[in-house]
């Protein structure tokens, strides 16, 4: 009994460090995307979960954000012609896609959404259309139920990721040495297959070519 709840306890343990690692990755990718878009991390968690409901793509959703927020950087007239007054890009993308979802006029509509949001944003009416109407709400949601991260929460995730990091390349460096050191070992090894002849060195090539594509 005591070993089954000892395998149980290790499995449970291993399932949460992978967890915690699986968050520590999607972290480390939300600062990358965040970086190129002038969002928080909130915030594009946000865009996520809205495309995600939606059945949408968050790839495009961000693509559009990142054109967004170069086209506010260059000064494009549009924007402010639209009536869109801040130069925050989250709030600068609600807003248009308040505008976008507001017009029935489909050229109008695939005209401003193409120079402001770039091409891909023509697959997004229906994406558009739900951050203009639940933006708010979803973020509000996600902050009560802990799902939006933050603070300590998001310290620790990048804490994590670093020591992950740090792990893969120590662990890296360690195989790499393994294989340095038994370069010559292989070597004399290698030497011997090309003195052999006949069914012998066929077979002795045939257990090594079988041993090396079964190491991981």
């Amino acid at each position: 009994p005591l070993g089954a709840i000892g395998v149980a306890a290790a499995g449970a343990v291993g399932g949460i460090v992978s967890a915690s690692i699986a968050l520590a990755d999607m972290v480390e990718q939300l600062d990358r995307t965040a970086a190129n878009t002038g969002l928080s991390v909130t915030q594009l968690q946000v865009l996520r979960r809205i495309a995600e409901e939606g059945g949408g793509s968050f790839e495009s959703m961000t693509s559009a954000v990142i054109f967004l927020n170069k086209t506010i950087a260059s000064g494009d007239p549009l924007i402010k012609q639209l009536g869109i007054d801040t130069r925050d890009t989250y709030t600068a993308f609600v807003q248009l896609s308040g505008i976008l979802s507001s017009t029935d006029d489909e050229y109008k509509r695939t005209l401003i959404s193409t120079k402001l949001l770039g091409r891909s944003s023509t697959e997004l009416a229906s994406d558009l259309s739900a951050v203009a109407s639940s933006a708010g709400d979803v973020e509000s949601a996600m902050r009560r139920s802990g799902e939006a991260l933050g603070g300590d929460a998001l310290r620790n995730a990048r804490d994590l990721d670093r020591q992950v990091d740090e792990l893969g390349r120590t662990w890296a460096g360690a195989m790499t040495q393994l294989q340095v050191a038994t370069l010559p070992a292989a070597i004399t090894v290698v030497g011997a297959m090309e003195r052999m002849s006949g069914a012998a060195g066929i077979a002795l090539t045939t257990s090594i070519v079988s041993a090396i594509t079964k190491i991981p």
